[in-house]
């Protein structure tokens, strides 16, 4: 299982655990019902800002066991930094 579909998982668990519909959540927080059924689906192509207000609604953090590093240089590999380094960053008040 990959990332996506570990937080797909757990952004549907936290939503139902809530006693919200998809409908309801959506118009919550002001996105479309396809976009939550997107993000639950684990697909592709969902905002990280997007992603982010879900998981922040839902009080979900990215926890991992594993140290997550942030390269020295502010260099990224293949195009940016994963959800756990955006995490650390925030953690850090980088972003």
């Amino acid at each position: 299982m990959n990332a996506m579909q570990t937080i797909a998982e757990r952004v549907t668990k936290q939503r139902t655990a809530r006693g919200f519909s998809q409908r309801a959540l959506s118009e919550k927080l002001g996105i479309s019902r396809t976009t939550l059924s997107s993000i639950e689906r684990g697909e592709d192509g969902v905002t990280m800002g997007t992603l982010l207000k879900v998981m922040d609604f839902l009080d979900m953090t990215l926890e991992s066991k594993k140290v997550v590093r942030l390269p020295k240089d502010g260099q990224f590999p293949r195009g940016g930094p994963t959800l756990m380094q955006i995490r650390a960053m925030r953690e850090q008040g980088l972003l």
